[in-house]
């Protein structure tokens, strides 16, 4: 489940439930409630007038980019020694 892996790899230890129950159920209604906010209109209207492309995606497709930017940008702040 997305939630878990985002909930383990970013909350800090002071914020996680034991088995991240608590954390899941707050990402899950971020997501949904965000995915609504974007769908709406006058959301859709301002990403437009900025030029971005409002998407609204769901955990795993949020998951898989992550994975995605992950691969791709970590040799370049490794090179950077930003790490």
């Amino acid at each position: 489940m997305y939630c878990s892996f985002l909930f383990r790899n970013s909350a800090p230890r002071s914020r996680r439930s034991f088995d991240g129950t608590l954390g899941c159920a707050v990402i899950e209604k971020l997501q949904r409630e965000t995915a609504a906010a974007v769908r709406h209109p006058d959301v859709q209207k301002r990403f437009s007038d900025l030029g971005a492309e409002p998407v609204g995606s769901s955990p795993e497709e949020s998951k898989a980019m992550y994975l995605r930017q992950m691969k791709q940008f970590t040799p370049v702040i490794r090179e950077m020694k930003l790490d």
